[in-house]
């Protein structure tokens, strides 16, 4: 059902289910790395929220708010200023905002507007009697940082002054000093992707410290997340592991630290240290802050599936919808029921995946190859759900060529064709055009065919596969009615046949230990 069909009389609970739904599906998205979808589920949410003000007791500004730090997430920050400015218009008491908004104009430089911003949270906090101390200290913090950033602070004074009302107003061994101030609100601008503030408020602490000032594990630990955090935003891989390992080194419990140890080594392909970063972090996931979880359990699933570890990717992705129910799990079950054959647990993970998003094109794509290899073939609901795969714009070259796999076996070739084509737009790849050639050739296409054999060949580095590509070339060469080219590549592929016996040879024979060349107990 769509959400935003529901009408007037609908329950203010169910529309307030509605809007989280909504809200775990933008984030879902997000995370996935689609944008443009997520940005549909926040203006979704912002809809269903205005279309029901009157139930809900009047317009919400806090969705407005979860657009704005998506977009400051994803670096739009124009974008983000006019969603923050939509939230304070919607609720001028909404501090969350007006402190984010604050923040932005002075990352803008446009310190009118933030010396105005800021001031007016402060009132609003004197008026609010409700609002928490850390609320509090961080409107006094980040006027410190507006005032260590527009030189309207000559001598120093004003920006101490509001990290001293910050103390004050907060009083927990976090905040005992005010360098602990300046790495807190460090930690906060990092959020909002403001690192170029976040860089000040880490330089003001480290100036501010004294000999004698308390520097304890968690301040050391966390100004250390907090730069890495920043370099990491900056591909800065080397410095933001160094940053995170002197993070672990003195807090070794801190699961953040760990989880985006865990990022970084994954961009830098050391994938098995990756796991291991992963898997410590997975273990303590009541110390994880709550916008990593679900990237943990997802990554972490990915990389067991990298290494064939279904029974380790199984559980993980499991005990992400354990914990939330989301439709990136439930896919990653059903692939991992794929891999291992077990069609009826792939269905029925795929299924519950379905629901909870019916726009996922891998989706689609693994129930049409659920219904073309499960026990008893269903072409007519396979090619159901490859319509709806393609609806949504199925870009999965593997899953591609997979299903067209599945629709060879039927006959069906032209299907066949037309998704290995679509693979090759998603990505260029030797087999997928191998594949393309093997199903022109089956519909008699013999120079088309030969083309695409041809260009697999180009890219084709395995000697018995180049082997294997000549020979079909000649076939077709034959057939044709090229014989000269075709005895051409006939030698050709003797040569790479030979190439191939050789390279095998030497593949399976044991490597000569250069300090016992002839041989002994050694190679035992």
């Amino acid at each position: 059902m769509n959400l935003l069909e529901a009408t007037t009389s609908v329950a203010p609970d169910v529309v307030r289910g509605q809007l989280q739904s909504l809200a775990r599906l933008a984030w879902e998205n997000e995370v996935n790395g689609q944008p443009a979808k997520a940005v549909t589920c926040h203006m979704d949410r912002i809809a269903l929220s205005d279309k029901h003000a009157a139930g809900l007791g009047g317009y919400q500004a806090d969705v407005w708010m979860d657009l704005a730090l998506f977009h400051l997430r994803t670096g739009s920050y124009d974008k983000a200023a006019n969603c923050l400015r939509d939230c304070i218009a919607t609720d001028q008491q909404h501090i969350g905002a007006v402190q984010a908004y604050g923040a932005l104009l002075c990352s803008y430089r446009d310190f009118d507007g933030a010396d105005i911003v800021l001031k007016n949270g402060l009132l609003l906090l004197e008026d609010d009697g409700r609002a928490p101390p850390a609320i509090r200290a961080r409107s006094h913090a980040l006027l410190a940082i507006y005032y260590a950033t527009s030189g309207m602070d000559g001598t120093g004074n004003l920006r101490l002054h509001e990290l001293m009302q910050a103390l004050s107003v907060q009083k927990s061994s976090a905040f005992a000093t005010p360098t602990a101030v300046c790495i807190e609100i460090a930690a906060y601008l990092c959020e909002l992707r403001l690192d170029d503030l976040a860089r000040v408020a880490l330089e003001l602490g480290a100036a501010l410290r004294k000999p004698k000032t308390v520097y304890t594990s968690v301040m050391w630990s966390t100004e250390r997340f907090v730069q890495a955090t920043i370099q990491l935003h900056n591909d800065d891989l080397d410095g933001a592991r160094a940053s995170l390992q002197e993070a672990v080194a003195k807090d070794a419990a801190l699961a953040d630290a760990w989880y985006l140890q865990g990022v970084v080594c994954s961009r830098q392909q050391q994938l098995r240290d990756a796991i291991t970063c992963f898997e410590y972090a997975a273990a303590h996931v009541p110390q994880l802050r709550h916008e990593y979880r679900l990237p943990l359990f997802l990554q972490l699933g990915a990389l067991y599936m990298h290494h064939q570890q279904w029974t380790d990717a199984k559980r993980i992705f499991l005990t992400s919808v354990g914990e939330a129910s989301n439709a990136s799990s439930w896919l990653g079950v059903g692939v991992v029921c794929v891999r291992q054959e077990d069609w009826e647990g792939a269905e029925m993970a795929l299924a519950e995946a379905n629901i909870l998003d019916n726009t996922n094109a891998d989706v689609w794509g693994y129930l049409s190859l659920v219904c073309l290899h499960g026990p008893v073939p269903r072409p007519l609901q396979a090619e159901q759900a490859l319509q709806q795969a393609l609806r949504y714009n199925l870009a999965n070259p593997t899953l591609l060529r997979e299903i067209s796999n599945g629709f060879v076996a039927l006959d069906k070739l032209e299907i066949a064709e037309s998704l290995l084509r679509r693979s090759l737009r998603a990505q260029d790849s030797s087999l997928t055009r191998k594949t393309l050639a093997d199903v022109l050739s089956a519909q008699n296409c013999a120079e088309t065919a030969l083309t695409e054999y041809q260009q697999a060949l180009a890219s084709c580095e395995s000697m018995e596969g180049r082997a294997d590509l000549l020979s079909r070339c000649v076939a077709l060469l034959e057939t044709l009615g090229r014989k000269e080219e075709a005895h051409e590549y006939k030698a050709m592929a003797a040569r790479q046949q030979e190439g191939a016996v050789s390279e095998g040879a030497l593949l399976q024979s044991p490597p000569r230990d250069e300090n016992n060349p002839a041989g002994g107990p050694d190679d035992v």
